[in-house]
């Protein structure tokens, strides 16, 4: 409730006319929100410095600082983005946007706040807006993260065509004005596409180029590696797939970090008929799922595709209608679309895909052994970057 108010307050402020601010609030009577005070020093004592600025709004109006006012906000979505609140957190990430609305950063960080809180129709208006903002500015990096995730959303939204156009586009931009990081999240995003579709050769070549360009510090990498054996699960070779899914679990910092690694694990056990670890998998995705509801629809999914894998019909019944009602709410078609056809196989019994070797001139081998590397020299992000802080798309 104390944050709630503080974000009406400071939305109202953000949209009034310059020196209309003072007739907004009324004068307030002392100890009006000591509870809202005494509510987050008990929950949350991190944010006493955020409050103090977000309470100001209302009893000084005239006298907040955009800046300050900003960081405010900020603080308060890293605090929430840190505790998996992902609706709270997108709240305050456009509260900032508000404050500060020639900020390109800041309408990108609403952006893809809103689309990891499943709120698309929000999150477009604000990629849009952080594109043409950083277009004015001339910030390419800031283009470049409004873009890619925009091209992100069109994946969710199973546009996948559109989303490899704007890909592959800011790829060559990236690398034509020598920013490998950023081509290589690029690069990353169309690994995705092509293990959505089934593209083993092309998402191969992905997986290396991305590979190549990620630093050593860069904090998608552990993500990049699932994704990679992702890849291999979902064309069916799931016995490389399983050693780097083991050591990407192992690398990933947040308790909630590897919710879908361990939907790919258990798809990957239960593919390489090693039901021991399909089990330990299976509970332990489905256990995150309910705690962290972020990754929910796509890691009931994954189960789903395990459980099928292993026969476990109850299980892969429960998880895909799962899957598919989560992902009904949240607006994610593709996960949607496939998760009702995998429902309608499981009650079909209908069995998985078995395993099938790599191509002649896969390059498997080359990919698993960089994986494994750059797994064990990973050094996480480099210190200094903001709590909460997530780089583009």
């Amino acid at each position: 409730m104390a944050l709630w108010e503080t974000l009406c307050d400071t939305t109202l402020w953000a949209r009034a006319e310059d020196g209309g601010e003072d007739a907004l609030f009324h004068p307030r009577r002392p100890g009006s929100r000591d509870y809202a005070a005494d509510a987050l020093g008990s929950h949350a004592p991190e944010l006493a410095d955020a409050w103090g600025r977000l309470d100001a709004v209302s009893h000084a109006p005239a006298d907040v600082a955009r800046d300050a006012l900003a960081d405010a906000c900020r603080a308060v979505y890293a605090w929430a983005e840190e505790r998996a609140l992902m609706q709270t957190a997108a709240h305050f990430a456009e509260a900032a946007a508000l404050v500060k609305p020639d900020s390109p950063q800041l309408a990108n960080l609403a952006a893809r706040t809103c689309r990891r809180a499943a709120l698309p129709g929000r999150s477009g208006p604000w990629y849009q807006r952080g594109r043409a903002l950083a277009i004015r500015a001339h910030d390419f990096p800031e283009r470049f993260s409004a873009t890619v995730g925009y091209g992100w959303l069109m994946y969710s939204f199973g546009r996948y065509d559109r989303a490899r156009r704007i890909m592959n586009s800011t790829v060559r931009q990236a690398v034509n004005r020598g920013f490998k990081r950023m081509a290589g999240e690029a690069e990353h995003n169309l690994l995705a596409i092509c293990s959505e579709e089934g593209m083993f050769s092309l998402g191969e070549r992905h997986a290396l180029n991305a590979l190549s360009h990620y630093p050593i510090h860069h904090p998608l990498l552990p993500f990049l590696v699932h994704d990679v054996a992702y890849l291999f699960v979902a064309c069916a070779m799931y016995t490389p797939a399983l050693p780097v899914l083991q050591q990407v679990i192992k690398t990933m910092p947040r308790t909630q970090d590897p919710v879908l690694a361990w939907a790919t694990t258990a798809r990957a056990a239960a593919g390489a008929r090693r039901m021991d670890i399909y089990e330990q998998a299976r509970d332990t995705a489905l256990d995150l799922a309910a705690r962290f509801p972020e990754h929910a629809p796509a890691t009931f999914r994954g189960v789903a595709y395990a459980a099928q894998l292993a026969e476990d019909w109850e299980a892969a019944e429960y998880a895909a209608q799962q899957a598919v009602d989560l992902a009904r709410a949240r607006r994610m078609a593709d996960v949607e679309r496939t998760s009702s056809a995998l429902l309608e196989r499981v009650r079909a019994h209908a069995p998985g895909t078995p395993e099938v070797p790599p191509p002649a001139n896969s390059h498997m081998d080359e990919i698993v052994r960089t994986c494994h590397l750059r797994l064990r020299q990973w050094t996480g992000p480099k210190r200094g970057r903001p709590p909460g802080q997530t780089p583009p798309a």
